[in-house]
């Protein structure tokens, strides 16, 4: 039986300058939302269609998620900076000693204000390389 675990403690974490740091007020976080990709056999001799043989290829996918955007946080700004000037970059997600590992792009970063509730932003960063799932100290 599998144990439930808290998502307390868990970091998304950008390298900047080769360091990783962690990207503050984040309050959701999608793993990368990898997948097994498939073509269409069917041919003319299929009794019914046949789409379902694997290509061998796994797309990387997309992390996205939710923050408490503030406007005058340091790597709040490098993320704007990000749609500004798109790069790719090394991204972590971090819970314990398991870390989530892709170098990809921010895609979207969209801040938002409403009635009754603090500044947030949602963000989506397209992943180039497949997901390394590793353990640190």
């Amino acid at each position: 039986m599998s144990n439930k675990v808290a998502s307390k403690g868990t970091k998304l974490q950008l390298s900047v300058a080769s360091v990783y740091t962690d990207i503050g007020g984040v309050s959701k976080i999608d793993y990368p939302d990898r997948e097994v990709e498939h073509w269409d056999a069917t041919d003319l001799d299929s009794d019914e269609r046949e789409d379902g043989e694997l290509t061998g290829l796994v797309t990387p996918g997309m992390i996205s998620g939710e923050l408490f955007y503030d406007p005058d946080d340091e790597l709040h700004q490098e993320l704007e900076d990000l749609l500004a000037t798109p790069t790719y970059r090394d991204w972590r997600i971090r819970k314990g000693t398991r870390v989530v590992t892709v170098n990809g792009s921010l895609k979207k970063f969209q801040p938002s204000s409403a009635v009754g509730d603090g500044m947030k932003a949602t963000f989506e960063i397209k992943c180039r390389t497949k997901p390394v799932i590793s353990t640190v100290a």
